[in-house]
């Protein structure tokens, strides 16, 4: 398995920023070490590694901005994205709305895609607490 972390800038940070070679960069990064990942492990295969190919991962806890942007571009690019959540996903999607703001990843719901690692925090009714 090959994980990726990764965490960025946030929307206003990112305006100046050429978003069509941003998103292309990404994916050559993502790509590159995807198939390294695969290359090492043909080569080790049936001694440090199983048969199968190395499962991709990205983990990121799904901010606006950068993350989100990364996160489309793994799903993309054959990565399963993980994002741990200080909360549960219901809990957060109702405080962070984040379907009213899916629009801004070229209207995919990246949170939707991600397996969610939720924990952290406690709920008291519809509301977080620290």
């Amino acid at each position: 398995m090959l994980r990726v972390g990764v965490t960025g800038h946030r929307p206003d940070d990112l305006a100046h920023a050429d978003a069509v070679a941003l998103r292309a960069r990404i994916r050559e990064v993502l790509e590159r070490l995807g198939a390294e990942a695969i290359t090492v492990a043909e080569a080790d295969a049936g001694v440090e590694f199983g048969a199968d190919p190395p499962e991709l991962r990205l983990i990121s806890p799904l901010a606006e901005g950068a993350d989100r942007i990364v996160a489309q571009e793994a799903l993309d690019a054959g990565y399963s994205v993980h994002a741990p959540l200080p909360f549960p996903r219901e809990v957060l999607r109702r405080e962070l709305a984040w379907t009213a703001r899916v629009a801004l990843h070229g209207g995919r719901d990246v949170a939707g895609d991600a397996a969610l690692i939720e924990g952290g925090g406690t709920v008291s009714g519809d509301r977080l607490e620290s």
